[in-house]
């Protein structure tokens, strides 16, 4: 049975097949998805939370540590807070790669990043992306 959650591991792994590096920032409990990527992505699959939760790396996204981001080809972020959502922006800006936020299916991105962001419909899920230059 296809549900929302294994539709959007599906996309990410569909599209980010040949990815070296892939991080899921503010991961808290839910570690489902990462490990439905991390079966099929030969590459990393990093966890990052402001607490250890999961086996993650402990990360502030207001104060990101850039090193541990740099060459990741997709940052995700699973029902992030409104108010953490610019700071996933900024830092997928500054290392230029693609971000997918995934709000709650009755939220909306933050009004100050929805610009920036495509609606993507995906079988039984639909989430936001933004694209880097890479």
């Amino acid at each position: 049975m296809v549900n929302s959650w294994n539709s959007f591991s599906e996309y990410i792994i569909k599209n980010y097949k040949d990815a070296n590096k892939i991080i899921e920032i503010a991961v808290g409990n839910y570690t489902k998805t990462a490990e439905d990527i991390e079966k099929k992505i030969k590459g990393n699959i990093l966890l990052t939370d402001i607490k250890f939760t999961n086996n993650n790396i402990i990360d502030d996204i207001t104060n990101p540590k850039i090193e541990l981001y740099e060459n990741a080809d997709l940052l995700y972020s699973i029902r992030p807070p409104e108010e953490l959502q610019p700071y996933m922006v900024k830092l997928s800006d500054k290392i230029d790669t693609d971000l997918i936020i995934k709000p709650y299916s009755s939220e909306f991105l933050n009004i100050t990043i929805r610009n920036k962001f495509k609606l993507i419909n995906y079988k039984k899920t639909s989430f936001y992306l933004k694209k880097g230059g890479k």
